[in-house]
């Protein structure tokens, strides 16, 4: 782990955007926390083990991404009472099935010993109904440098439109209803990014590429030649990576209307009911305006870049307090 004078950086993930882009914002080396057992008690050991030694050098301040409950655990047990610790916590940790029952104890330890940062006021509003102190912050949003990508990946014919859909196979991702979506619109490429299910692959159309994991390059050159996302959810307070990567790039998106995104997103996006025929329509939607959409969105990018830095300040007064 490298270390400033005052923060840590602690995420049990290969590898997250918002983590990586808050800790950047902090002046401070995102840690990603690794571990390659298969069996999940000995992951999270070793996990645990490997925190607890980088804690063992002193700081003012610990950022710790949230799910699992483990890693803000190992903070709390191994710094001392006035190491102020801040919960990166993501929507997964109220909403996900695997985690939600911890959120009582992330609150509790945050409580007496921190404040969260979260990405909307949805989530806010569920930290302070907890008496936890909370400052809302998107994550630290830069624009995309296209002249970083040298080429489309070789997954896509270079200039090929398509659709970028990154996923995680996750438990609020409609999976189904992308697939449909892509079915009933043949004359569109749709790019799925993850590891799918073989069940996924097995009764994907034609039209839909399935690129499993890819490298940082690899999809650095998925975001430069998309021609629209879409990140969808089903989930109500859930941020999207896939519409902060869209709004980098000044990618057209195609999001869910939840109230959170339609809070951030406004005009700048379209939004579709994660159902097939709606998911299809404004995809398809999308694809006619282009020049119109990217427009809206670079607009919003220059507001929401100009916004950011006020919770970032917001934060790092809390640190010194």
């Amino acid at each position: 782990m490298i270390r400033t004078e005052k923060v840590l950086s602690v995420s049990w993930v290969d590898h997250h955007r918002r983590s990586a882009e808050l800790a950047g914002a902090l002046g401070v080396e995102p840690t990603f926390v690794r571990s390659n057992a298969r069996f999940l008690p000995v992951r999270y050991f070793r996990q645990w083990i490997a925190t607890w030694r980088l804690l063992a050098t002193d700081a003012d301040a610990v950022l710790v991404m949230q799910p699992p409950v483990l890693s803000l655990a190992c903070a709390y047990l191994h710094t001392n009472r006035r190491t102020t610790l801040i919960g990166d916590l993501h929507t997964g940790t109220f909403r996900d099935p695997r985690w939600k029952w911890a959120a009582p104890l992330v609150l509790a330890m945050l409580r007496k010993r921190g404040f969260a940062v979260v990405p909307n006021e949805a989530l806010a509003e569920l930290c302070r109904s907890s008496d936890v102190p909370v400052v809302v912050s998107h994550g630290y949003l830069t624009e995309f440098d296209f002249a970083k990508v040298s080429e489309a990946p070789t997954m896509v014919r270079d200039g090929l439109s398509f659709v970028l859909v990154p996923l995680a196979f996750a438990y609020d991702e409609p999976i189904d209803e992308i697939l449909e979506a892509a079915r009933i619109t043949p004359q569109l490429t749709w790019v799925l990014t993850g590891k799918a299910p073989q069940s996924v692959a097995a009764s994907a159309p034609k039209n839909l590429i399935l690129t499993g994991f890819v490298s940082k390059e690899e999809y650095s050159g998925l975001r430069a030649n998309a021609s629209v996302v879409l990140a969808a959810t089903t989930a109500e307070d859930t941020m999207q990576s896939a519409g902060y990567e869209a709004l980098a790039a000044g990618t057209p998106l195609v999001t869910t209307p939840t109230k959170v995104l339609r809070e951030y997103f406004g005009d700048a996006a379209l939004y579709a009911a994660p159902k097939a025929d709606s998911i299809a329509e404004q995809v398809s939607h999308a694809f006619m305006n282009l020049p119109y959409l990217a427009n809206r969105m670079e607009g919003l990018r220059k507001m929401r870049i100009a916004e950011q830095d006020e919770a970032i300040a917001q934060i790092k007064s809390r640190i010194r307090e």
